[in-house]
């Protein structure tokens, strides 16, 4: 695999990464407006392990192809009400969940631009 194959196909899963983690603030965020609303069930956002799956499918010598990844997104503990109104959120666990989120979206943000820079180094051939 060639260099730039290499930098494409990080590319491609930096991407896909930073879709799950914006759907996941998406999420995130609805679940804390409607913390207050009777009968609102909480939903999360699963991809890392989907993600990590379909990266140790492809083999080294093909480039990985995740534009149409999504993220799943599902209701958290179906049944479980935090309160007895029926609303599932936990406006605790959606602060961390928010600050956690943030902070991997930063770390993935910062490895996009890396890689722009390593591809734009071998595009200028230098």
């Amino acid at each position: 695999m060639s260099l730039f194959s290499e930098l494409n196909a990080q590319g491609s899963v930096l991407r896909a990464a930073l879709r799950g983690t914006a759907t996941r603030n998406e999420i995130i965020v609805n679940n804390i407006v409607n913390a207050d609303v009777p009968g609102f069930r909480a939903r999360e956002v699963e991809f890392e392990e989907h993600l990590q799956e379909m990266i140790g499918t492809f083999p080294l010598n093909r480039s990985i192809d995740l534009e149409n990844f999504s993220p799943t997104v599902r209701f958290r503990n179906p049944g479980f009400h935090y309160r007895t109104d029926g609303n599932s959120v936990d406006i605790d666990v959606e602060m961390v969940s928010l600050y956690q989120n943030s902070m991997r979206f930063d770390t993935i943000v910062s490895s996009v631009m890396v890689n722009s820079e390593r591809m734009r180094t071998v595009l200028q051939g230098q």
